[in-house]
């Protein structure tokens, strides 16, 4: 069996906010209104994050936030680690470093082909998707990518970003390539989104996988080695059943994931163990 997955759609027809920063760095400040204004702008300081900031050079951005008394700004795409993790552990092991030295350089004459570029490239995303890929094996499934044939991908990474994101349409090339093959109604714009995989994703956690989730709290490892605080983890655990937020939720499945490759490749019931 031949199953056809949308791997691709996201990274190639489909951007962030940061389209707002190359608007402002190219000086389409009247399209950056109109885009800021249609996509419910957060203030000030949402154009200052999203729009300003990444135009500006490092050094300018390095100065401001030294007059500040703060720490200079990461790229956009970086993320910083959960807060339950130990800093004195990243620091030690080096895992800052690492990560800095794994990811590749990015175009800089765009921010909306840098942040293609990075899903392309980073070594996260190929991993994730090898190992879906292993795990659809194991159930006598290949998986394939139509949008990620070396074809589609040099064609989208050309593609301007009004093809991409227009106020609050998405992928825009897409649903433009399916006219006369998918019914109009299909290729509508949403007047919401429907049928995500973060609400679905939220509904197995707080459900299916509570008891395991919880089950790690009452004495997780990776507290033990030093890795994680215990009491800011069950905090974040907290958070999670009580709100929706899947970004904090995902966080707390890779710390989950983590803990159970340390329990299987550790003897968690020799006194030594950690």
């Amino acid at each position: 069996r031949v199953m056809l997955d949308g791997i691709g759609g996201d990274q190639l027809f489909q951007v962030s906010d940061i389209y707002l920063s190359d608007l402002f760095g190219s000086g389409h400040w009247i399209e950056l209104a109109r885009q800021w204004r249609v996509r419910g702008g957060d203030g000030i300081r949402g154009f200052w994050r999203s729009a300003v900031r990444p135009a500006l050079p490092d050094g300018i951005t390095h100065f401001i936030a030294r007059a500040r008394g703060m720490e200079p700004p990461r790229h956009h795409l970086h993320r910083e680690p959960s807060y339950w993790t130990r800093w004195r552990f990243l620091e030690s092991e080096g895992v800052l470093e690492r990560e800095a030295a794994a990811r590749p350089s990015l175009p800089r004459s765009s921010h909306v082909l840098g942040e293609t570029h990075a899903y392309l490239r980073f070594p996260f995303y190929p991993r994730i998707f090898g190992t879906l890929c292993t795990f659809a094996e194991e159930e006598g499934v290949e998986m394939r990518s139509p949008l990620i044939d070396e074809r589609v991908v040099r064609f989208a990474a050309r593609r301007p970003w009004s093809e991409r994101i227009d106020r609050q349409e998405t992928k825009i090339v897409l649903r433009r390539a399916m006219h006369g093959l998918l019914p109009a109604h299909v290729l509508a714009p949403r007047p919401h989104r429907t049928g995500i995989t973060s609400a679905y994703f939220l509904r197995q956690l707080r459900g299916p996988g509570r008891p395991l989730v919880e089950g790690m709290l009452k004495d997780p490892l990776l507290a033990s080695l030093g890795m994680i605080d215990a009491p800011r983890f069950r905090h974040a655990w907290t958070q999670v059943l009580e709100h929706d937020n899947d970004e904090l939720a995902a966080r707390i499945f890779f710390t989950l994931q983590a803990e159970l490759w340390m329990r299987a490749h550790m003897d968690v019931s020799s006194p030594g163990a950690a």
